[in-house]
């Protein structure tokens, strides 16, 4: 039931108490007038009053529920649709090569979200085995002038697809020693000097990664 619904049922309840009250007084300022039915009449009265005063309260409590409820979960405005779902949903489905053009449109629109990015290169690797497309989704990101942080973590999802899925340790180091390189003392530096190590060391113990069959 609506509050308006609730609203009218109250007025209507008030008027009818209010018809009653006056019946009531009217026959009391009557001679011979049969005090039982007075007593009934007023406790009518206070019934109805009593039924519109919990419809009232219901009124009240629901208005109030509905208002905290926009308070807490929707702040004065509609909460923002996340791109991100729809790129998940046609995952679900399937649909990589739509998700991948959702995910880097996301990351058109907000350089800063570099996970978005990190998707797409994810989804062309790992579901549709072209590794030259998520190289390249890598490699043309790092043309523009980016945060270190995000630059960084942009190169070494590059530096995986180089040396996971390709087996490519020259341009891995290579690509490791330009973050040496451009951030000196940072803890990106740290960070691929001791990526470096590790593929070192795995070429020196025939560990080496072997790149998957690709569908390209």
């Amino acid at each position: 039931m609506t509050i308006l619904s609730r609203m009218i049922i109250v007025g209507a309840l008030l008027w009818l108490g209010y018809v009653m009250f006056l019946d009531a007084h009217t026959q009391q300022a009557m001679e011979n007038t049969d005090q039982s039915k007075i007593v009934i009449t007023f406790a009518g009265v206070i019934l109805v009053a009593l039924v519109a005063g919990v419809f009232l309260a219901m009124s009240i409590v629901s208005a109030i529920g509905d208002w905290m409820g926009n308070v807490v979960v929707n702040p004065g405005e509609q909460a923002a649709h996340d791109p991100h779902n729809d790129a998940q949903a046609r995952v679900a489905q399937g649909d990589y090569e739509g998700a991948i053009r959702i995910f880097l449109e996301i990351f058109e629109k907000d350089p800063a979200d570099v996970h978005a990015l990190s998707e797409a290169g994810r989804l062309h690797a790992e579901k549709r085995g072209d590794i030259a497309s998520a190289a390249a989704v890598f490699e043309n990101a790092l043309q523009a002038e980016l945060p270190h942080e995000q630059s960084a973590f942009i190169a070494n999802k590059l530096v995986d697809v180089y040396w996971n899925y390709q087996g490519d340790a020259a341009r891995a180091k290579g690509l490791l020693a330009q973050i040496i390189e451009t951030m000196p003392e940072t803890k990106y530096a740290a960070n691929a000097l001791h990526r470096v190590h590790e593929i070192d060391r795995a070429l020196l113990t025939g560990h080496a990664p072997k790149p998957p069959p690709t569908n390209v």
